[in-house]
């Protein structure tokens, strides 16, 4: 079994380049209908997980070899996926779900056949054992700092759960892959953090390292969990 990496892209070009990237997407999912899946895919996939398989995208593109293909485009690409940008550019949104990381080769590869003047720029969270990272080095889609990855008991004291409901960045996503996901800037954490570890001369990493690795062996016997991730920029 493998740890599921979820992603979110944004791919940016020239607007004719955009539109083909991702009229070739919608091409290749109808090429592999769910309908036309056998039982058994029906009773364990989802249309999304069968039709958008990232093995159809290899298949299609011809790709001479792909690090690991499991994995699947979420979301379905529709109008509002796209949205314009200044100079004549457009942008195409959409989430993917894959084994471990984001499969960077395929979308590489992707680009350079159906886009070969676009660019994108993902934010992937695989909390099991690579933790959160990103490309987007300026913060333009992705501009968190830090992940706090929790699940909160009605046990934890109330000057821990408020500091750590508000001011984030993001709003709190709750979903099947995580309890409890809060998206900050390193200030705001700062801030909260020192509402109940008041230690002003702490550099931010070392108030970070005291809950992230105490705190949160505390957290087992108030029934909670909580996790901090500094966010990784990777190309």
């Amino acid at each position: 079994m493998s740890n599921t990496c979820l992603t979110q892209y944004y791919f940016e070009g020239p607007a004719d380049e955009i539109r083909n990237f991702g009229n070739q997407l919608l091409w290749t999912f109808s090429q592999y209908p769910f309908e036309e899946a056998d039982e058994d895919d029906k009773s364990q996939l989802s249309p999304e997980e069968y039709e958008q398989h990232f093995v159809n995208i290899v298949e299609v593109l011809e790709m001479p070899a792909v690090f690991d293909p499991r994995g699947f485009v979420q979301t379905r690409i529709t109008e509002d996926a796209y949205c314009p940008l200044p100079k004549g550019e457009l942008s195409l949104h959409f989430h993917t779900e894959s084994a471990w990381g984001p499969a960077q080769d395929i979308w590489d590869y992707a680009l350079k056949k159906w886009a070969p003047h676009s660019r994108y720029y993902y934010y992937a969270e695989e909390f099991g054992v690579a933790g959160v990272w990103t490309n987007d080095l300026e913060g333009k889609y992705f501009s968190w700092d830090y992940v706090i990855y929790a699940n909160l008991s009605e046990k934890i004291p109330a000057i821990i759960r408020e500091a750590l409901s508000q001011n984030f960045i993001a709003p709190a996503l709750e979903d099947g892959y995580h309890e409890h996901c809060t998206y900050w800037k390193e200030a705001a954490l700062r801030k909260a953090l020192l509402t109940f570890l008041p230690y002003p001369e702490w550099s931010t990493e070392d108030l970070f390292y005291v809950v992230d690795k105490d705190l949160s062996r505390c957290m087992q016997k108030l029934d909670s969990y909580l996790r901090f991730y500094r966010v990784q920029y990777l190309g």
